[in-house]
């Protein structure tokens, strides 16, 4: 249906399969990121419901310890949210830094040591513009 709300319209194809977000200042790393909400809400509902149903008892009698209840946040969020990177480097076994597939379990630790970097992943995958058309398509 045709309106004058079109700047509400986003594309659902990139709101699940991602749109790439290039931190500032970090040239060759991106990271493709699905949106937070959207269409791309059934799947994060699926994976929240896994990721918090063991601690559901901790986190309601406020036992949870803060740095777990973070890193199951940063967890679901790369789970969901980040699909996949370019250019990142991890240290291999023998040390080195090397070029390395994306890994959800990776990312948590390197998000749990870069809170800035995750807020501003974050940030990228809340806000619905990044995952519009371009005007005139």
């Amino acid at each position: 249906m045709k309106t004058n709300l079109d700047k509400y319209k986003t594309n659902k194809d990139k709101e699940v399969n991602g749109e790439w977000f290039e931190p500032k200042d970090m040239d060759g790393i991106r990271f493709l990121v699905a949106r937070s909400g959207g269409a791309n809400d059934v799947r994060r509902m699926e994976e929240y419901s896994k990721s918090y149903l063991p601690h559901v008892e901790a986190i309601k009698d406020g036992s949870i310890d803060p740095e777990k209840q973070k890193e199951i946040i940063i967890y679901h969020f790369c789970k969901t949210s980040i699909l996949d990177w370019e250019g990142v480097e991890v240290e291999n076994d023998e040390g080195e830094l090397v070029i390395s597939d994306y890994d959800p379990d990776v990312m948590v630790k390197i998000l749990m040591d870069y809170e800035e970097l995750f807020d501003e992943i974050v940030f990228f995958s809340n806000s619905k513009k990044n995952y519009r058309d371009e005007l005139g398509n």
